[in-house]
């Protein structure tokens, strides 16, 4: 089961120069996004990443906001 309590070691973020564009764009594109999904839809499109996402995450707004804008996504179960 995978736990995001539990991060490996060599899990890094990108370089904020390149992904608070790609919130800016994002956020223009889809106005109802907190600052918290605009950071992983930046963060996903910026490294290739498939974005997890709780059950609660999963019935909300972000799973067709990733399809419409081409990214990978799954749902985890939190332990």
């Amino acid at each position: 089961m995978l736990s995001p309590l539990e991060l490996r070691d060599d899990i890094a973020l990108p370089d904020p120069r390149a992904t608070i564009p790609a919130m800016a764009m994002f956020a223009q594109r889809h106005s109802r996004l907190n600052v918290m999904n605009l950071e992983a839809l930046a963060v996903a499109h910026a490294i290739g990443a498939t974005v997890w996402l709780s059950d609660s995450a999963a019935a909300g707004i972000l799973p067709g906001v990733l399809d419409d804008e081409g990214l990978r996504w799954k749902t985890i179960s939190i332990a």
